[in-house]
């Protein structure tokens, strides 16, 4: 029989095969049906079929059905396939691949582009390129949603496990929302960030707007990237009820607070409306920072903010001033009207004793006077 295409002839006779070269036409060795043997020698064998069929190239002793010893090359013009099965039904079958069979530990796969999917029309990857249809488990079996991370080498004293590590300066990103916006979240020197931007995920012409950090000195900041306290708000706040610690047990260095010298001060404190370079659109009443400083120079951290505690205890202290005063003014009234009672008494008493004394008089000089003199009296 004789193969024109490939000018390749098998001659059978018994047990004996003849095969010739179909690069130089030499008759390949005769070595029985087990083995046959390139005409220059090397390899030698070039392949073999033991009594168990299986097919070796490059060894003479296979180990599986097909056992090559060397790189195999997969060339249809398009892109080859290898098949797992002859069933015309879906069977879930894997590919595995094994280090040998008495190691059977999982070898490697290094690839260019890889897609995973049922359908291979799915997607086409480029170079360096992983493409997944449905979930992702990266320490786990199970993932309930399209990424699912679990385990991971133990992070920090807590024994944290390290799922995800990303690069400095690297951040993860969402797609615009239908206001435009892209959201993102990453980590440089100056600490953690979430931020906003105009740009979609992979474009670069548009700032970010930074609207929260976490400082590496364990700092927030809203609204600001440089957060001097624990919490840094440049804006306003909106809040239902604000819970300041006001513990005794939290508190030290106690001092007495002469509160007529604090109200005296706060009369003397100059007092004006205005606005908030940040928000034009609102007026506010109250001292400006450096004025509350130069009054009360042992309150605060710094002529620039006004703590709420200190305004509310400077208020409190004038109130009870201001109570005191009031008090005081209403024991010099009571003790006033007190006097005046004592006056219109006394006032009282003596308008009837001057009463008394008129109408004795006046009956005295009746009694005196002649009778025509009373007439004339009693006519007046």
């Amino acid at each position: 029989m004789k193969n024109k295409a490939n000018n390749l002839s098998l001659s059978v006779a018994v047990l004996t095969v003849s095969l010739v070269c179909p690069v130089s036409n030499e008759a390949w060795a005769q070595v029985g049906i087990s083995q046959l043997r390139a005409p220059d020698g090397s390899p030698d064998p070039a392949l073999s079929v033991d009594n168990n069929g299986n097919v070796a190239i490059g060894t003479t002793s296979p180990t599986t059905k097909l056992d090559v010893r060397g790189h195999l090359t997969l060339d249809n013009g398009n892109d080859p396939l290898i098949i797992t099965g002859t069933s015309s039904q879906e069977q879930n079958r894997y590919l595995k691949l094994l280090n040998s069979l008495s190691f059977a530990s999982a070898s490697g796969l290094k690839a260019g582009g890889i897609l995973v999917s049922a359908n291979y029309a799915f997607a086409n990857p480029g170079k360096n390129d992983l493409i997944v249809q449905g979930r992702v488990g990266i320490g786990t079996p199970n993932p309930r949603h399209t990424l699912g991370i679990a385990s991971g080498p133990s992070w920090t004293s807590a024994q944290w496990g390290g799922a995800v590590e990303l690069a400095r300066a690297n951040a993860i990103a969402w797609h615009p929302n239908g206001g435009g916006m892209s959201f993102g979240l990453g980590s440089t020197e100056g600490g953690f960030y979430l931020f906003r931007t105009a740009d979609a995920p992979g474009l670069f012409t548009k700032p970010p707007l930074y609207d929260f950090i976490l400082s590496n000195a364990g700092n927030v900041g809203i609204g600001t990237t440089i957060p001097q306290s624990k919490l840094d708000v440049n804006g306003q706040i909106r809040s239902t009820t604000l819970l300041l610690t006001s513990d005794r047990h939290a508190k030290m260095n106690f001092q007495d607070v002469d509160t007529r010298a604090v109200l005296q001060k706060v009369s003397r404190l100059p007092l004006s409306t205005w606005q908030y370079t940040n928000a034009p659109g609102v007026r506010h009443l109250g001292p400006m920072a450096q004025d509350f400083k130069a009054s009360f120079p042992d309150l605060g951290e710094d002529d620039k903010h006004i703590a709420t505690v200190d305004a509310d205890g400077v208020a409190l202290a004038s109130i009870q001033a201001l109570h005191q005063l009031v008090q005081e003014k209403d024991s010099e009234i009571a003790a006033l009207k007190r006097e005046l009672s004592v006056l219109k008494n006394e006032l009282a008493g003596v308008k009837d004793t001057v009463s008394d004394r008129l109408a004795a008089l006046e009956k005295a000089m009746v009694k005196d006077l002649p009778q025509a003199s009373v007439g004339l009296v009693a006519a007046h």
